[in-house]
């Protein structure tokens, strides 16, 4: 039994994103360490009105609460690999990823987060130092690049074996086709989303996640249609 539970948990431990994102909260910590004296003791995101009281986060808040959260969500990754296997059980499935692949992209997820935390911690702190920097685009570009993270591995995340089940087998079959042209797609609106964060933040938003939307959507579709088409 250990032999054959060994691959689907250890083996795909992110343990290279795990580490990287430890070192990105550290390095957090230690910009919030050096600013701290020379940040504004609260910073008011949301003016008081419309029933609702001010909101304004203090520096001690804003300092430790994005490096504590980027560990916590790394560590929750990392244990994804472990409760995976077990979820799975559930199912009458024999498809199943591939280990290495399930390695890499959990690697390369863990350290786009990373960047986007940091990124977003960075642009806090900037703020709260009263420095005038364009954040809206800033995050933009940087979410732009987590979609374009996130293309790149897509075509990992494809299914490897076969279903049991003939009706899960007919969708994996015609959705694993799909994963490459979505993952083009997603890679396209990334980098549409970093362009358009420069130009116009609302309309970057709305292409990023409407390019994650439409690739997640051709997977599906070309898989129902598999389905459905081969069962007539």
């Amino acid at each position: 039994m250990a032999t054959t539970t060994t691959p689907t948990t250890s083996s795909r431990t992110p343990r290279t994103g795990f580490v990287v994102c430890l070192v990105i909260a550290v390095a957090m910590l230690i910009v919030s360490w050096v600013a701290y004296p020379h940040m504004a003791p609260e910073l008011v995101t949301r003016p008081a009105g419309n029933g609702h009281g001010e909101n304004s986060p203090s520096r001690e808040f804003t300092s430790l609460a994005l490096p504590i959260a980027l560990v916590v969500v790394a560590a929750l990754v990392a244990l994804a690999p472990r409760v995976n296997p077990r979820f799975l059980e559930r199912f009458p499935a024999g498809a199943v990823a591939n280990v290495e692949n399930s390695r890499r992209v959990l690697n390369t997820v863990l350290i786009l987060v990373g960047v986007l935390f940091a990124a977003l911690h960075l642009g806090l702190v900037a703020l709260y130092l009263d420095v005038n920097i364009p954040l809206e685009a800033i995050m933009g570009s940087v979410a732009g690049l987590v979609v374009i993270g996130l293309g790149a591995v897509l075509p990992w995340t494809r299914p490897e074996g076969r279903f049991e089940h003939a009706a899960l087998e007919r969708y994996r079959a015609g959705s694993s086709r799909a994963y490459r042209p979505a993952g083009y797609l997603l890679m396209a609106g990334g980098l549409l989303t970093i362009i358009l964060a420069w130009l116009s933040p609302t309309a970057a938003m709305v292409v990023g996640v409407g390019s994650v939307v439409a690739a997640f959507g051709l997977v599906l579709v070309r898989g129902l249609h598999s389905a459905v088409a081969k069962r007539r």
